[in-house]
């Protein structure tokens, strides 16, 4: 043999060795800084961070998958839960990450499949949960879609025959019949059917690239359920069957798969660009999608449930990692309650929480608080009114989706959860505020006229009833519309800076309160909730706190003592007869 081609193949099988050598060590190096990360990480909050566009497409499992009882819009937005999904995700993969955008929208009302059991699992199991997190990383994410925006293309797809590609396919062989009896003729037929078999080709292959990510993402959550099977023992040992039986019936779907996933592009790797050629002339990664999509297509029941069971588990180790991250939480307690539409129904103490917090604090302040679930809350801006009523809200929230509640002791009814809080002017609607709070007030109160006895009590959380209007008609329509309320059953929370409905509610409604110091004029909050109404009259004060002409202050005292001793408010002088 010539002894440069020797040289020449040496070279070439040195290089194959020195890359995959090279490639191997990358991979490696690659698994132990994921795992390093993960060691480091546990415990701490996470430092995962999504796009604008990928948070919108973040509900694509939610949207096919409505139910009775989620939390709505409004609700969301006022629990700024786009941040508390961000506080508790640590999920691998767009299954997780999507499931668990479900998982915060859907309260439970009965004993469901997510069970502190199979939370404590991942938390006391490490190895199993890191191994776990590294196949859901494998699996990874679908770019900035969701996998069922992608899924619901493919099922629109009228299927395909393959009778023109195996009639290539069969032209070919043919021609090469041909070439073999009848060199000239076969020559002739042979470069013509490559022609024929090239344009065909690339006219179909054009229109299937774009759905080929798909088929990419279906083959690996198959291989990520058929390796998380193994992780998934004792608590999860029913999924882990499930995932295997799944692996099972899509056998087919991942037999012979490699043909069309690897034909997006050569690499220039020559074994790729040899497949290439192969690809066309023999057209057997289209005649590969059509079988895949008619699969699919058969299969989407099971697709479904596939891309459940991977989410579930993930966002199920997402929340014990969330978990471990607190400085406390507590495993709710629930008890039966039903709507039955009488306002004193139930247990003496429908929510009990001790010491709960906000988890998006850093250092939150704990309060604690046992009431039969109506109360009305005052206090001063700024006092930690708003903070409070939305850490009770996720407290009710985040202990029915996640089974976590930010507190060291939790009971309460499974509720239908609703609130009134951070809204805002419909501008594109042509909506003022007092409508838009209006509206939000209404769908609280026909919540609770559904009085089926399969119905959970309605708990709302309203902060500032009406403060869209003025004060005579919004005293007057606040006490009446939480009067309504408690007449309806609806479990409330409000805050208000009304101290006139502490008196004309004191039946209905116990009164808690914050309040403020202000010493050498720095205003102190303590953030701490106290029985009865708040007693102090700090909203002026404050004023001088921040530096207001002295004249003003004054003039504003004396004004509020004379309406308080009268009942009538003096005028002010008018600008023009100041002097």
């Amino acid at each position: 043999m010539d002894p440069s081609l020797v040289l020449f193949l040496i070279m070439i099988a040195a290089f194959i060795v020195l890359t995959s050598y090279f490639g191997s060590r990358d991979r490696a190096a690659r698994k132990r800084n994921f795992r390093k990360r993960l060691i480091d990480g546990y415990g701490k909050a996470p430092e995962k961070h999504l796009d604008d566009e990928r948070c919108y497409n973040l509900s694509g499992y939610f949207d096919r998958h409505k139910c009775e009882g989620q939390i709505d819009d409004i609700t969301w937005n006022d629990l700024d839960m786009d941040r508390i999904y961000t506080r508790i995700d640590y999920t691998q993969s767009a299954a997780g990450e999507e499931y668990l955008w479900y998982l915060l929208h859907t309260p439970q009302f009965s004993p469901s499949e997510l069970t502190d059991e199979k939370l404590r699992y991942w938390q006391e199991h490490d190895e199993e949960r890191r191994s776990a997190q590294t196949v859901l990383a494998g699996l990874g994410h679908t770019d900035k879609y969701s996998i069922y925006d992608y899924l619901e293309i493919l099922y629109g797809l009228k299927a395909r025959s393959n009778v023109g590609n195996y009639a290539a396919l069969g032209l070919l062989i043919a021609s090469i019949v041909l070439l073999l009896i009848n060199a000239q003729a076969g020559v002739l037929v042979l470069v013509a059917v490559l022609i024929y078999n090239m344009i065909s080709y690339y006219r179909e292959k054009r229109d299937n690239d774009q759905y080929i990510v798909v088929f990419r993402y279906v083959l690996r959550m198959i291989e990520a359920g058929r390796r998380l099977a193994g992780t998934c023992t004792g608590p999860w040992k029913e999924e882990g069957d499930e995932l295997i039986r799944l692996d099972a019936e899509f056998a087919p779907f991942r037999r012979g798969s490699g043909i069309l996933v690897s034909s997006t592009g050569s690499s220039g790797n020559p074994a790729d660009l040899v497949l290439d050629y192969i690809r066309i002339l023999l057209h057997l990664d289209l005649i590969k999608f059509n079988s895949m999509l008619i699969t699919l297509q058969n299969h989407r029941e099971q697709i479904d449930r596939l891309a459940t069971l991977t989410g579930f588990v993930d966002a199920a180790v997402s929340v014990a990692c969330f978990r471990a991250s607190l400085p406390y939480y507590a495993l709710p307690e629930f008890s039966e309650e039903k709507s039955t539409g009488k306002g004193d129904r139930g247990s003496a103490s429908c929510f009990e929480a001790d010491e709960l917090y906000h988890p998006l604090l850093e250092d939150p302040i704990p309060n604690s608080l046992s009431t039969s679930g109506w109360i009305l809350l005052t206090g001063s801006n700024a006092s930690g009114k708003s903070t409070f009523l939305k850490a009770s809200a996720l407290c009710a929230l985040l202990s029915q989706t996640v089974l976590t509640a930010p507190a060291k002791k939790y009971r309460g009814s499974y509720f239908r959860i609703y609130t009134s809080m951070a809204l805002r002017d419909n501008l594109t609607g042509g909506e003022s505020y007092f409508i838009v709070e209006i509206k939000s007030l209404k769908r609280i109160l026909d919540a609770g006229k559904e009085k089926r006895e399969d119905k959970a009590p309605v708990l709302c959380f309203i902060d500032e009833v009406l403060r869209g209007t003025n004060t005579v008609e919004r005293i007057a329509a606040s006490s009446e519309i939480l009067a309504s309320l408690r007449q309806s059953g609806i479990r409330c929370f409000a805050a208000t800076h009304d101290v006139e409905l502490t008196d004309l509610l004191s039946q209905a409604y116990e009164n808690y309160h914050f309040e403020e110091q202000i010493e050498k004029g720095d205003v102190i909050f303590n953030y701490r909730l106290q029985k009865g109404k708040a007693s102090s009259r700090n909203a002026i004060r404050l004023l001088e706190a921040i530096g207001y002409d002295e004249k003003i202050v004054r003039s504003a005292e004396k004004r509020a003592e004379t309406f308080i001793g009268t009942g009538v408010w003096k005028k002010p002088a008018a600008a023009g007869d100041a002097g």
